[in-house]
């Protein structure tokens, strides 16, 4: 074998081992956003953000303004954001139960982010369960959380809301979370 071959023949081997080398490297991404109304700034005082790969929390953020940022995450994997927030009656009222009761019976309609507020259960159907569990948390008895979903959630399909997920990261992820007090189909909670 002549010299150049030789030296075309290492130079090749070098090449395949720095490559298989950098193989192991794994590219990473950013999932960040804000918990937040439309055009408002939202300073939540109870809320938290957690990060879920595999069924397990890896990661939570919270921040006064309702920002969160989970850097240096593998590509590839599909992560979930699961927002956390104290349950409270805050904002629930007689007046959301008679809505709720409206709109059953189909003499009113509701939007996508007063459905998702008007499943209080979130058993994905809004009936006379929801109605009660209203009722029992304005007589002092347990009461129910928050949900989140995107601005431009639609309940068909747009959008989305939690668990939110990420699928087969690929790029940095901007998430923008609007929260929806459980019951308050009126809106009248607005946190700060």
């Amino acid at each position: 074998m002549n010299a150049s071959k030789l030296f075309f023949s290492l130079l090749l081997l070098l090449c395949i081992a720095a490559c298989q080398e950098n193989s192991d490297v794994k590219n990473t991404h950013t999932i960040s956003g804000k918990i937040g109304y439309p055009g408002e700034i939202f300073t939540p005082s109870a809320f938290a953000v957690n990060l879920i790969l595999d069924d397990h929390i890896i990661a939570t953020s919270f921040d006064t303004e309702g920002n969160f940022s989970f850097p240096d995450l593998e590509e590839g994997k599909t992560y979930f954001i699961v927002p956390q927030a104290e349950d409270s009656k805050n904002g629930v009222s007689t007046l959301d139960k008679v809505q709720i009761e409206k709109y059953i019976q189909g003499i009113i309609q509701f939007d996508p982010f007063q459905k998702l507020a008007a499943d209080v259960n979130k058993d994905t159907y809004i009936d006379i369960k929801d109605t009660e569990d209203i009722v029992n948390c304005i007589v002092g008895n347990e009461c129910f959380s928050w949900r989140f979903a995107t601005q431009d959630y639609d309940g068909s399909g747009v959008g989305g809301h939690d668990p939110y997920s990420v699928s087969n990261l690929s790029s940095d992820v901007e998430v923008i979370l609007v929260p929806i007090k459980l019951g308050d189909v009126n809106g009248t909670i607005r946190p700060n």
